[in-house]
């Protein structure tokens, strides 16, 4: 979707609306735009002849001063990537960041053109002129594709979508991110076993679970956000039981009390006594969990979706 900011932009520059994105020719260059939670993107759709092109543009967009001074996220593939058919580039969307966009598009597209990559007037799939060509959404870019062009990067995408499906295995994902899970516990149970509160480390266990869960090699589809949600609240309330275990373990084997003993001793005390505590504690851990891991599972989602071209006209 798109807010005021671009759609004004939008009109000021000949850009069409439609589908929730702006899209058009701007400085020769074929461009999407689009924004959501803290974010605005800018996409071009653009035919490379040549490795040196893609290579030339990851460098002048990589430059860390250059992402600095326009905002430019780049912490990952879906925030910043140049690869052949498109170039995306996702902005930290705060105050001012419009204008930072409209001051970095005219030199972003002088490179392009100094380079002549191919991006208006051409068939995104083949290079060729777009004579008979269509606007279509894939993603967050919208592109110019001939029938021909669209048919093969719609087969290209079905089989993309069953070889996910098909690849990776659950069962092992799901052991993965337990595993990882249980890892990501660590520095919870060290900080609470020296009285402090650890509530806030809760998003290191979705980290660490989602490590887990791809080392595992486990399926890349939507479950993989579920497991991974999951996986987290499971181990925020195992995290917080270890803890209070380990807290009262050194008093209580100076009572004399076996491990075995300590264990029932803290479970009665915390299904009694202590059950409010506990609760408040694991509802800040979820909470902290949640909000950290919110963004990750987001992103998952975002990345197993089956894509679909969209026609616009």
């Amino acid at each position: 979707m798109i807010g005021s900011a671009i759609k004004k932009f939008a009109q000021a520059n000949g850009l069409t609306v439609k589908n929730g994105v702006a899209y058009g020719v701007y400085n020769g260059i074929h461009l999407t735009m689009q924004e959501g939670a803290g974010w605005k993107s800018v996409s071009v759709a653009a035919y490379f002849e040549t490795e040196e092109q893609i290579e030339r543009i990851r460098g002048w967009l990589g430059d860390e001063n250059r992402q600095t001074q326009y905002r430019i996220r780049g912490c990952s593939l879906t925030d910043l990537s140049v690869k052949p058919g498109s170039i995306q580039i996702a902005f930290l969307d705060n105050p001012g960041t419009m204008k930072k966009i409209e001051e970095f598009l005219p030199l972003f597209t002088a490179m392009l053109t100094s380079l002549e990559v191919k991006s208006a007037g051409v068939c995104h799939g083949c290079g060729m002129e777009s004579g008979g060509t269509s606007d279509v959404l894939l993603g967050s870019n919208v592109y110019r594709l001939h029938d021909t062009c669209a048919s093969k990067v719609e087969a290209e995408l079905s089989e993309e979508s069953e070889v996910r499906k098909s690849s990776g295995s659950i069962g092992m994902g799901i052991l993965g991110a337990a595993i990882g899970a249980v890892i990501g516990m660590i520095p919870w149970v060290l900080v609470y076993s020296f009285g402090y509160m650890a509530s806030f480390l809760g998003f290191l266990i979705g980290i660490c679970a989602k490590k887990g869960y791809d080392l595992a090699r486990g399926r890349q589809t939507k479950i993989k956000g579920v497991v991974i949600l999951v996986c987290v609240l499971l181990a925020v309330v195992l995290a917080e039981f270890v803890a209070i275990v380990a807290l009262n373990m050194s008093d209580g084997f100076a009572e004399g009390f076996t491990f075995g003993e300590v264990i029932e001793i803290v479970f009665s005390w915390i299904v009694t006594d202590g059950l409010v505590a506990v609760i408040k504690e694991l509802a800040i851990g979820w909470l902290f969990a949640v909000l950290g891991i919110f963004q990750m599972v987001a992103e998952i989602f975002r990345g197993t979706k089956s894509e679909k071209l969209t026609k616009l006209n």
